[in-house]
């Protein structure tokens, strides 16, 4: 078993080269092996420039692409990685991406992340954890599916012409919901029941007849949508119950306050 855990666990005085020589020695690969492990893995995640500088004076995102290529060593079936992209840039957050893809092939890869987009690209199965709880998994496709708005359109104009925009959008789609707008620029969310009427909406922006349209775009659901609207539920819903338990403990209270008050008036 593999583990990248959230907070790097390196030695400041060791290079990456050492520190990867010492997990392969524990993990039991053999001697030959170590050198061309070493220079492979470190090459992949771009550290092989530093490959014999201390990890003491690694950058935060260095150091954690060090900790998942230690997490890596020993031909793992399993591995535990706990948001192993943070503090990396895009650059070097694709790169580990790819290294991610590559080497989850026939193992079993636990991943835990705040990104939405890291989940979409990794996740062959994606869970929704919230408060603690486990509230949907399935691949990204179907979980777009059963919580998505089904597509989003956006539409930037001149504010001025916003409302135009609008009524024209309403008589295309008439069950268009207007999710943001914010100086010209329109989002609507369309219900999987509207997908027959899009392409004509569609039709209708790239002819951009009156010119009121100086963009637009469409897209699925994506995944950061499901994620919100799984956690506004799951809010929703303890709030319910915190708010059902309070007034529990309340009665609780009340009760416990008046048998002691009844108690007070027996004895005096």
């Amino acid at each position: 078993m593999g583990i990248c855990p959230q907070h790097d666990i390196l030695f400041d005085d060791l290079t990456a080269r050492e520190h990867i020589r010492l997990y392969a020695g524990i993990k039991g690969v053999s001697k030959q092996d170590i050198p061309g492990l070493v220079d492979e893995r470190l090459k992949i995640v771009r550290l092989h420039a530093v490959a014999d500088v201390r990890a003491g004076t690694y950058s935060g995102g260095m150091k954690r692409r060090l900790s998942l290529v230690i997490s890596t060593i020993g031909d793992p079936k399993v591995i535990f990685m706990d948001e192993p992209t943070t503090g990396m840039d895009p650059v070097n957050r694709r790169c580990v991406w790819s290294f991610i893809e590559r080497f989850k092939r026939g193992r079993v890869i636990i991943l835990t992340t705040h990104s939405m987009e890291e989940a979409d690209v990794l996740g062959d199965e994606v869970g929704v954890m919230s408060n603690g709880r486990l509230r949907a998994i399935n691949n990204a496709i179907a979980l777009k599916t059963k919580f998505g708005a089904g597509y989003s359109v956006s539409i930037v104009t001149n504010v001025e012409d916003s409302e135009h925009v609008q009524n024209i959008v309403r008589d295309i789609v008439p069950n268009a919901v207007l999710g943001d707008y914010s100086a010209g620029a329109l989002l609507y969310q369309f219900l999987p029941t509207s997908v027959s009427v899009v392409p004509k909406l569609v039709k209708w922006l790239e002819e951009n007849p009156e010119g009121l349209v100086k963009s637009w775009g469409i897209g699925q659901t994506t995944l950061e949508e499901v994620f919100l609207k799984l956690i506004r539920e799951s809010n929703a819903l303890f709030s319910k119950r915190d708010e059902e338990e309070a007034r529990m403990r309340l009665k609780v209270y009340k009760k416990i306050n008046g048998l002691q008050y009844l108690g007070i008036n027996k004895v005096s």
